[in-house]
């Protein structure tokens, strides 16, 4: 059971990834923030894989906000440790 819902979860985050990556663009951080947060559980569980985020994730590592700064090169820490040499 648990391998349908992760399928089913994993097809929807893929179909929605385009407008999530995108709102880490948007002017209000409160969306910013709840966009990276998404795309942080989406990589940890493994529902995407992270060469489609390596571009937004480093564009958000320039946000004035050092939260979203420090959880962006959180998440790149992470992929370069499951993926050794992928974020270079």
């Amino acid at each position: 059971m648990g391998d349908i819902s992760s399928g089913m979860s994993s097809s929807i985050m893929q179909l929605y990834l385009k407008q999530v990556l995108e709102a880490f663009f948007h002017t209000h951080s409160p969306v910013r923030h709840f966009a990276l947060n998404v795309i942080a559980l989406t990589l940890n569980q493994g529902l995407v894989h992270p060469v489609q985020c390596v571009p937004y994730l480093i564009a958000i590592g320039t946000d004035p906000e050092s939260t979203m700064r420090n959880k962006s090169d959180q998440q790149l820490v992470e992929i370069d440790k499951k993926y050794t040499g992928f974020v270079h």
